[in-house]
């Protein structure tokens, strides 16, 4: 699935796209008046680069906003991925809550919301009439005679389980990262060609603890676990001009904390002092027979 910030899109075909399927670039709604168009975003393409999914978003000061969200073919998974895209944007943002405002007579957008992990938190008897008075032209009925009303508020919480020390920002299950920024801290400790598609699929399958310094990923441990019995260290990467700041310690108590009952690992030769240091003993003899890594 092809999906693009809005911000890389033309901004007429961004313009043709909210006129034709919301009658202008205006949306107004309880929680303020927005000029979608100027929104941040995501869009889905198709193959002839026409946008079929499109979400706008907004920030305020403890919560993000689905301002709206449109998919133009149903069945595929676009709004879905659409809203997972803004959910990841903002649990890296430390907002743990994310909430739309939809009307009532929008029952499938009610329903979509709910199985997705939403929950109404409020009702706002009556504050479509507010919003004509500023954009006359929303109808009072739709086709099947629900009268358009009330604003009907969902919100999520996105369970964002964070450490701060000093200017690092640590993030438990980071199920935010995404191949592409796993694949440049990688590469700032390792140089190689990697796959993207397989290191998606490889971060799917880890719990991923991750060290942030602002927007830039600067460490990263990975742990295979069963959730009950034990875990493994997949790996733990620090760039290197971080690692005299004790971030890969921090890691490895956070995986600690996160792990069932006992954590495994592979020390690389010359290693050992620093797991020893963290109260690791040597276990029993380990054996691995390696492969051409899959392109």
């Amino acid at each position: 699935m092809n999906i693009v910030p809005t911000s890389v899109l033309d901004k007429e075909k961004i313009d043709c796209f909210f006129i034709k399927h919301w009658g202008s670039l205006e949306m107004v709604i309880s929680s303020g008046t927005f000029q979608c168009n100027e929104l941040d975003g995501f869009a889905v393409l198709n193959e002839s680069e026409q946008i079929i999914g499109l979400i706008t978003y907004i920030f305020h000061a403890e919560i993000c906003e689905i301002i709206s969200l449109d998919s133009l073919v149903e069945k595929y998974g676009i709004g879905s991925s659409l809203i997972d895209k803004v959910e990841q944007i903002a649990q890296k943002r430390s907002i743990s809550q994310i909430k739309v405002i939809t009307t009532n007579d929008n029952l499938h957008a009610l329903s979509f919301y709910q199985k997705r992990g939403y929950q109404i938190v409020e009702v706002l008897v009556n504050a479509v009439e507010q919003a004509r008075k500023s954009k006359p032209e929303i109808p009072f009925t739709t086709e099947n005679g629900i009268p358009i009303r009330d604003e009907i508020v969902l919100q999520k919480s996105l369970g964002v389980d964070q450490v701060l020390k000093g200017d690092i920002k640590y993030v438990m299950n980071d199920n935010s990262l995404t191949a592409e920024v796993f694949l440049l801290l990688v590469n700032g400790v390792w140089q190689g060609d990697y796959n993207e598609t397989l290191t998606h699929i490889a971060l799917q399958k880890t719990m991923n603890i991750t060290a942030w310094q602002n927007d830039r990923l600067v460490g990263c441990v990975r742990i295979l676990t069963d959730g009950y019995f034990f875990g493994t260290i997949s790996e733990i990467l620090v760039l290197p001009e971080f690692q005299k700041m004790r971030i890969g310690k921090q890691l490895m108590e956070l995986a600690w904390e996160a792990s069932p009952t006992s954590l495994f690992l592979g020390a690389q030769p010359g290693k050992e002092p620093f797991f020893e240091k963290l109260d690791y003993t040597k276990g029993i003899q380990s054996y691995q027979k390696k492969k051409e890594r899959r392109k």
